[in-house]
């Protein structure tokens, strides 16, 4: 026997309604999966930039620490990238402070110091070259001087050989009165 036609008609339509819950759940299931691969996906890719971005900073960390390494910036430690920027930066505030405090001053001092050292000196540079000047004056004075009087004294031995050739035979004195006393 077939059954109640009613029935299978009931049953039919249950039936039916069921598959279309079932195709409206499995609809439901495939868009929320698919929402759920794009956010795992999106998720992924954060993942990835936020990675990218960590290197970005640890690169920059490790740059911004090896330019001052030699003044004794801290060494990273194990740490967080947070507290290694941290330090550095507390590092370098520190600094700052000791070179605001100590290390200008000092320095301004130095260098005024410096400046009236090296005054001192373009003064003790500039008499020095003043008196060469007046020492090479005299020295050029003093070699001139000694020039005429070598060429004076050069003329008074060419006249006194002269003088020499001239009263040589020439009577003495005590002939010149004899022969003036007639």
């Amino acid at each position: 026997d077939g059954g109640d036609p009613a029935q299978l008609r009931e049953a039919a339509v249950g039936a039916l309604a069921k598959v279309a819950e079932a195709r409206d759940a499995a609809e439901t299931a495939a868009s929320a999966r698919a929402e759920a691969r794009a956010a795992h996906s999106s998720a992924v890719a954060q993942a990835s930039a936020l990675e990218a971005e960590r290197r970005d900073a640890l690169a920059a960390l490790r740059e911004a620490r090896g330019s001052v390494l030699a003044y004794g910036a801290p060494v990273a430690e194990a740490g967080s990238l947070q507290e290694s920027w941290h330090e550095l930066t507390a590092w370098a505030s520190t600094e700052l402070a000791d070179l605001d405090t100590v290390t200008l001053p000092e320095a301004t001092s130095t260098r005024e110091t410096t400046a009236a050292a090296r005054s001192a000196a373009d003064k003790a540079l500039s008499d020095a070259v003043a008196e060469r000047t007046r020492v090479t004056a005299a020295a050029d004075a003093a070699r001139s001087a000694s020039l005429r009087a070598e060429a004076a004294l050069s003329r008074a031995h060419e006249r006194s050989e002269q003088l020499t050739q001239l009263l040589d035979g020439a009577p003495d004195a005590a002939e010149v009165s004899a022969s003036l006393e007639i």
